[in-house]
């Protein structure tokens, strides 16, 4: 594609041909998502991907020491969503909720073991 890249640089095609190219980009990106969104909904079946909330003090350490938890328990951390605000919790507590990879039910509950055993609440998202 250099070459189509000098052209486009030096004004040597035309609008259809550019906007062609932009198309092209936007299609591959949106399948990608597909495939991607697919594939995480496989792991989850298979329970090789799960979202917990856990409940804590919102307080300096205790997010690390939930992580620290985690990773003791062999869970890797895809995402992380932290609410505070908009909620009926308590004041100085938080949800904060994780994806992670697993490898499948029973690790989650022994997950999930874990962080009560560390003293935090921990359940499935949406259970």
């Amino acid at each position: 594609e250099p070459r189509r890249a000098r052209a486009l640089d030096h004004g040597l095609l035309d609008f259809e041909q550019q906007h062609d190219g932009v198309l092209d980009f936007a299609f591959a990106h949106e399948q990608d998502a597909a495939r991607e969104l697919a594939h995480d909904r496989q792991r989850e079946r298979a329970g090789r991907l799960t979202r917990l909330t856990v409940e804590l003090r919102d307080l300096p350490g205790a997010l690390a020491t939930v992580t620290a938890c985690l990773a003791e328990a062999n869970a890797n951390i895809e995402e992380v969503h932290h609410q505070r605000a908009f909620t009926n919790l308590p004041l100085q507590t938080a949800e904060v909720d994780f994806v992670l990879q697993t490898r499948g039910r029973e690790h989650v509950q022994e997950i999930i073991r874990a962080l009560r055993d560390a003293g935090f609440a921990a359940r499935i998202h949406g259970a």
